[in-house]
């Protein structure tokens, strides 16, 4: 996104562990390739973060842990937010059925969608 205002790129360690969210990690000869983060919230998952090692993105790391997150409340709304020009993330929800529903702005110039499932 170009953008270093995220609140998530500025946490510490104790922030990330007290954040409430549940976390899905992908690992590959012990070693954390991704994962991705949710808050179930009644009927509702809320996907938080969706993060891949650079070095190891185009690999389907970060599909693999969607299906992984979607396959576990299959049946429940999902939400998600992302950059509004970040293209590969959109796609990659888009081609598990989620659904544009809002852009929003976070600073100035810089937009989020909001996506639903």
């Amino acid at each position: 996104m170009g953008f270093k205002g995220i609140p998530q790129l500025k946490e510490s360690i104790l922030e990330i562990q007290n954040s409430g969210e549940n976390f899905l990690g992908y690992l590959e000869h012990e070693r954390l390739m991704g994962f991705i983060s949710y808050k179930k919230e009644g009927n509702v998952v809320d996907i938080h973060r969706l993060v891949v090692d650079p070095e190891h993105f185009r690999k389907g790391i970060g599909r693999e842990l969607l299906t992984s997150l979607t396959k576990t409340f299959e049946g429940i709304e999902f939400i998600v937010s992302t950059g509004k020009a970040n293209k590969p993330a959109k796609n990659l929800y888009t081609s598990f059925g989620f659904t544009e529903s809002e852009d929003f702005e976070v600073a100035p110039g810089i937009f989020c969608t909001t996506l639903e499932k």
